[in-house]
């Protein structure tokens, strides 16, 4: 899709848990392109383990790619982004569990996602008063696709009851709606965009 659009791509494998590889990424790209001018920090790592069953390789395996890796992601990309265009963004896929304690998800992950919200919130700050850099997230509720294959039925189905309007899976297109209209919106920065179905209307 990239190349019938006249641009360029490269695939590369990285560790997000490890912060040398995502060194060695950032030092790859800076040979290949000019600057960047878009993060999406989408990877992570579900966890549903109940509380008395958490253990600390689980808790350390989530919060190392989820938190670690996005923050480290978006420091590389940062020092990149220095060389982009005018209009350069970071956009964290958050979740609506980082604002409501997680519906059927452990707390590695609801802790993983909270600290994601909060690292787009302190990045709003230092990337875009020092550098111009907006960083938005996003928090959906459930998105439909392989990252809930083994979540129970019932547990889905669960979430979706408590739905105002939608009563569905969040499908992936409707993320990359909202990553078009915040590529749209230079002025936009430092929000976080809820997609739940009208869970959280008061």
């Amino acid at each position: 899709a990239v190349a019938s659009y006249g641009g360029e791509y490269s695939v590369h494998r990285v560790d997000l848990s490890d912060v040398a590889q995502i060194k060695s990424f950032y030092a790859e790209i800076a040979e290949q392109y000019d600057g960047l001018d878009l993060l999406i920090n989408n990877a992570g790592l579900l966890s549903e383990v109940k509380l008395l069953d958490m253990t600390e390789d689980n808790w350390d395996r989530v919060l190392n790619v989820n938190a670690k890796g996005a923050a480290f992601m978006s420091q590389g990309a940062v020092g990149l982004m220095q060389h982009g265009s005018d209009d350069r963004q970071i956009i964290n896929i958050v979740s609506l569990a980082a604002l409501v304690g997680g519906l059927y998800v452990g707390a590695p992950y609801v802790c993983s996602k909270a600290a994601l919200l909060g690292l787009s919130r302190n990045y709003t700050v230092q990337a875009g008063k020092e550098f111009g850099i907006r960083v938005n997230s996003i928090s959906p509720v459930i998105v439909s696709g392989q990252m809930i294959s083994n979540t129970p039925r019932e547990a889905i189905d669960g979430v979706k009851n408590l739905m105002k309007v939608w009563n569905q899976e969040v499908p992936p297109v409707h993320l990359l709606y909202v990553f078009e209209m915040l590529c749209r919106t230079p002025s936009m920065t430092g929000k976080n965009i809820v997609l739940d179905g009208g869970i959280l209307l008061e």
